[in-house]
């Protein structure tokens, strides 16, 4: 029991020395839902990145998909329900009820050819990474009401 202990431990400081090198490489384009799950960008492409404790899966997606993924984000957040969407590999899902026990939180999940993530957000960081999106890519748009 104290040797898996140590293990997991370990796993968790790699986890997050990974996650602290790749979060600061990529900083000035880096979208975040969370510490864990986020975008980086630029004007052609959108890698989808998601860091868990022993897996780090990345999948490249379009701007227009990533659209989609924020469109949906948006109206999950506004209506404090859930919302689905499939667009080519992608399928992502986005939980923004008002939960009893955690009022201020967003659940994530996205399942693609890496396989399925699924993550726990605060509401404020979801709303701010949509807003960021927007200021980026639809300066025109207006996503929440």
């Amino acid at each position: 029991m104290k040797r898996s202990g140590i293990i997991l431990k370990a796993k968790n400081l790699a986890a997050s020395l990974f996650a602290a090198l790749f979060h600061s490489s990529y900083r000035e384009h880096r979208i975040a839902f969370s510490d864990r799950v986020f975008m980086r960008v630029s004007d052609e492409k959108v890698v989808l990145v998601a860091i868990s404790i022993d897996n780090i899966q990345s999948m490249k997606i379009t701007v227009q998909q990533a659209k989609q993924v924020i469109r949906s984000i948006a109206r999950a957040c506004d209506l404090k329900g859930v919302e689905e969407i499939n667009t080519g590999d992608l399928s992502w899902k986005t939980d923004a009820r008002v939960q009893k026990s955690a009022p201020d939180k967003v659940y994530i999940q996205f399942n693609g050819p890496s396989g399925l993530v699924r993550a726990v957000s605060s509401r404020d960081d979801v709303i701010s990474a949509v807003d960021e999106f927007t200021k980026k890519f639809d300066s025109t748009e207006h996503y929440f009401a």
